[in-house]
């Protein structure tokens, strides 16, 4: 699926260091988190879109509302969103043990003003996890 027609279906265009990103697999990001692509696949969870299209849905536990769009998680249930009530859209972190009203309520929630800030944030970490298993 073309990416201009995930974003016309999510309603949403991607920062253009995002879009990079989802078009170059290559990309660091890929291996520091569960990064969600472009493609669909058997495996829900690998595409940006059949994943939103899940958690949205009434099958999903808790489902989210429409401005969350999540795009990455760390494997464990939990996401990394955009909240696109912000303008521009802010990322904030979704922990799967709170309800989403309550991760967005808070007070001590983690959260970055753009992709860039997260992604730079993501690499750093990751970096530092594979320095420590080294």
């Amino acid at each position: 699926m073309e990416l201009q027609e995930i974003e016309s279906r999510l309603k949403f265009v991607f920062p253009a260091r995002h879009r990079q990103a989802l078009l170059d697999l290559g990309d660091r990001i890929h291996e520091a988190c569960e990064f969600l692509v472009l493609s669909d696949s058997d495996d829900r969870h690998n595409s940006i879109l059949s994943e939103n299209e899940w958690i949205h849905s009434s099958d999903f536990d808790n489902p989210w509302p429409e401005f969350l769009i999540a795009f990455a998680s760390n494997g464990c249930g939990d996401y990394f969103a955009y909240d696109t009530q912000q303008n521009p859209a802010s990322i904030i972190y979704i922990d799967p043990d709170i309800s989403v009203e309550e991760n967005l309520q808070a007070s001590d929630k983690l959260c970055f003003e753009t992709f860039v800030d997260w992604y730079k944030d993501q690499i750093e970490t990751h970096k530092k996890v594979r320095q420590k298993l080294i």
